[in-house]
Formats: structure tokens, C-alpha cells, sequence
């Protein structure tokens, strides 16, 4: 059986579920989860990954904590599970 392609609704859907997991989890505002998701895309495109795969979003969550360390932001290691707060 042929694999079938990865369609633009499921992309819709682990981006809403990225989205919603920032603003529950990490208690960002709704503008700031937005700022920090289209910035995973833009990153994303600049490695050239390919959206019409499920794997576009595997790094997305590991990516926008070290941002967010980066910037500044308050990481709270109890809502991050692969301990990403504790990088350098």
C-alpha cells in the first residue's frame, strides 16, 4: 500500500496542538505562542525540512524552549520533559 501524504489539515492540527501545549503548559500569552511557532516555521524552512511531513514538528518543542532560554524567557523544567531548561 502506498503511503499516503501528509495532508495540510494534519499540519493544521500538530500546529494547533503545538500552540495550544505553549500557551497550557508554558503559560504564554496567545501572541507570544504564535510568535514562538511561526518562528519554528521559519527555522524549519531554513532547513529545508519538508512540511508535507509528520517530522516538521518533531524539533519544534526542543527548538522554542532554547529560544525561549535565549531570550529570556522563564522555562519551567516541571512542563519540560526532556529537561531542555537545563541546557547552557
Amino acid at each position: 500500500m502506498a503511503r499516503r501524504p501528509y495532508p495540510l489539515n494534519t499540519y493544521a492540527a500538530r500546529r494547533a496542538a503545538l500552540f495550544q501545549r505553549l500557551v497550557r503548559e508554558s503559560r504564554l500569552s496567545e501572541a507570544t505562542a504564535e510568535l514562538r511557532i511561526s518562528g519554528w516555521e521559519s527555522e524549519a524552512r531554513m532547513r529545508d525540512l519538508d512540511v508535507r511531513k509528520p517530522e516538521w514538528w518533531d524539533p519544534a518543542w526542543d527548538w522554542i524552549l532554547k529560544q525561549r532560554r535565549r531570550l529570556g524567557e522563564p522555562v519551567d523544567p516541571v512542563h519540560n520533559p526532556k529537561g531542555i531548561a537545563d541546557l547552557p
